[in-house]
């Protein structure tokens, strides 16, 4: 993982991916995550930043949305019991399970995709 300590980041584009960033200043960037690799945001200052989510950081956005809109108000409670294991800053692991009661979902409240016509082909 590469370290940027007390650097200046000023009208460019930075992919925050597999790197540590402390006490630097971004400036008039575009901040892209990819979520390909952890990254690190220590005592950082932003200014006039925009942030980009692609690849797979922008696919558990359509993840996200998909339980929160087609699972009824059990995909919902789903979603806000992950947001709110966020602000707990609970410790997380890549087998993390949250629960939901999957006895009260009706066949009709099964998972959509997003946008289907927007899927690609492999």
């Amino acid at each position: 993982m590469a370290l940027f300590t007390n650097s200046s980041f000023r009208n460019t584009s930075v992919l925050l991916d597999g790197h540590e960033y402390q006490n630097c200043i971004f400036e008039n960037c575009l901040l892209e995550i990819r979520a390909t690799d952890v990254f690190s945001l220590i005592g950082c200052t932003f200014k006039a930043c925009q942030w980009s989510f692609t690849g797979p950081a922008a696919n558990t956005f359509q993840v996200l949305k998909g339980l929160y809109h087609g699972m009824g108000p059990d995909g919902a409670k789903l979603v806000e019991d992950i947001f709110n294991s966020v602000r707990r800053n609970d410790s997380v692991n890549t087998s993390s399970t949250l629960s939901t009661s999957a006895s009260s979902l009706s066949t009709s409240e099964k998972l959509q995709p997003l946008n289907p016509q927007k899927r690609r082909r492999k």
